[in-house]
């Protein structure tokens, strides 16, 4: 039976943390070989690796749930430069693109295929696919309906097939993720190989994002406006969330220990992306963070108050301070100021956002009952600048993904988007509840993370990112395996009644419903 492991327990074991290890080292090392040829014939790099992988996860199928966290964390979706510089290594991996002209999938959908056929067939021998029962499933289901239609309507107005399916693939990665997550993730030490995964993963990223400042960003002038993919902006900061959840739910141990090591280097890396988005995503979720646990961490609220006081006295000495510098230090000050008194490269961008605005609620109001439908072009009718040669998809997939939304699928799937939000909210904060600190901390790191992921839809296509999506489906999926495991145990207050409630639902996953070894409680 597995053990539930609280605050004072033991470290996990090398077993424990085996898959993540393993997982997150191969990845770099793959970004590795791949860099240094430069991406010539990519194909026969990943050939020996593909006889591999299907043994591996028949025989540890969870380990594609980790190996996405590891792939979301560690590789970029496309090339870029930083000044005259090319960005790190890592984005000539061609995971999140074809590397073949006239390929249709991608390398991370071909593994995405391989894993559900793998996933499928055990299931048919286990006799169950141990899905969820949750408003989370139900919110999607009835949200992939709406998908599906906004498909169809793309199709009968003309959309080509190609466009239509872009616009899909973030939504079907975040449900692939989700429901592998869910299944597959059925011990603690699975759960935790998951947090240690995308600790190593961003915790890599950050010592990239410091590299390339101390190397030659440092000395740009002007400064470059990122040195990383826009993704960090989220990705790093739910690596913050973590590591500040790691010591406020007192969880001692090898994970901690490793995420506040690696806490400068990705601060670093986020203030050298120089991100606006990233600062605004990291207080919404601190904030949500410091809710949550003054509500169920009573013993806390002394602590957190006295916390509140010295962040609210730093920033009234750190905002006047920085208020008029540019500098990497300054970078949160900036982005407070640029909503009073925006620079010149602000400006611009804030003008664009409106502008761009403008232009999705003409077409929201020019639309359908069913919206637009996938794949169609949107019509910039307003004045706004043509950015098409910066980024051809911005016809079809704009900044503001909240109205992304609302155009494709029509009001109806803006509410059942909402309601998905809010549904996946009160569950996390239902996790965060727990007497087990591990899976109330996984509670706490989702609601903050899906407050990220919806700020960083609204502000910077945080909806349609592919890593993003990645991230965000495997964090709900684990969301719902911890909360069924601590039915199973019984860690809720109302521990007896929920764990009767969820006897039924266990009965595939080989758990006892009875209570667990619980150490510390």
């Amino acid at each position: 039976m597995p053990r539930v492991l609280a605050a004072s327990g033991r470290a996990p074991s090398r077993a424990e943390l085996r898959g993540s290890l393993i997982i997150v080292p191969a990845a770099i090392a793959c970004a590795a070989i791949a860099g240094f040829v430069a991406g010539a014939q990519p194909v026969l790099i990943l050939l020996p690796v593909l006889l591999i992988v299907p043994v591996i996860l028949w025989r540890r199928l969870h380990y594609a749930v980790l190996f996405l966290i590891a792939s979301a964390t560690v590789i970029e979706n496309f090339t870029y430069t930083v000044g005259t510089h090319n960005g790190v290594f890592t984005s000539e991996i061609p995971w999140w693109r074809t590397f073949i002209h006239g390929m249709i999938l991608f390398p991370v959908e071909i593994f995405l295929l391989l894993a559900i056929l793998i996933w499928i067939m055990k299931s048919a021998l286990e006799g169950s696919f141990n899905l969820p029962k949750s408003p989370v499933m139900t919110c999607l289901k009835v949200f992939w309906v709406l998908l599906i239609v906004a498909v169809g309507v793309g199709l009968y107005h003309g959309a080509q097939l190609k466009f239509d399916l872009w616009e899909l693939r973030s939504w079907i990665y975040l449900t692939v993720a989700f429901l592998l997550a869910a299944s597959l993730l059925r011990t603690m030490r699975a759960l935790d190989a998951l947090l240690w995964t995308f600790i190593l993963g961003s915790g890599f990223k950050g010592i990239q994002g410091t590299i390339v400042f101390f190397s030659y960003a440092r000395r740009m002038r002007p400064q470059p406006e990122e040195i990383l993919g826009h993704e960090e902006a989220f990705l790093l900061g739910v690596f913050i969330i973590i590591t500040v959840a790691l010591w406020l739910y007192g969880i001692r141990g090898r994970l901690r220990t490793t995420a506040t090591c690696l806490l400068p280097f990705v601060f670093l890396a986020d203030l050298a992306n120089a991100r606006r988005t990233a600062w605004l995503i990291l207080a919404a979720s601190l904030a949500t963070l410091f809710a949550i646990t003054l509500k169920t961490l009573p013993e806390r609220r002394r602590f957190l108050r006295r916390a509140l006081v010295v962040v609210l006295i730093g920033s009234a000495v750190y905002l006047p301070a920085y208020w008029q510098h540019d500098g990497t230090l300054a970078q949160p000050a900036r982005a407070v100021r640029s909503q009073f008194e925006p620079d010149q490269r602000d400006t611009s961008s804030d003008l664009y956002r409106q502008q761009e605005d403008l232009n999705l609620l003409l077409n929201i109001k020019s639309s359908s009952l069913l919206g637009t439908g996938f794949g169609i072009p949107i019509d910039y009718s307003a004045q706004i600048a043509n950015i098409s040669t910066i980024d051809p998809m911005i016809a079809y997939i704009p900044h503001n993904g909240l109205l992304w939304v609302w155009l494709r699928l029509g009001l109806q799937g803006e509410i059942v988007f909402w309601c998905l939000i809010a549904a996946g909210i009160i569950r996390a904060c239902q996790l965060a509840k727990a007497t087990d600190p591990r899976l109330a901390l996984l509670g706490a790191v989702v609601a903050c993370s899906l407050v990220g992921y919806v700020i960083d839809g609204y502000e910077d296509m945080g909806l349609a990112e592919f890593r993003i999506a990645v991230t965000m489906g495997c964090l709900l999926g684990a969301m719902e395996a911890a909360t069924r495991f601590a039915q199973a145990h019984a860690l809720f207050p109302d521990g007896e009644r929920e764990g009767t409630e969820a006897q039924t639902e266990l009965v595939g996953l080989g758990v006892s419903p009875g209570p667990g070894s619980v150490s510390g409680h």
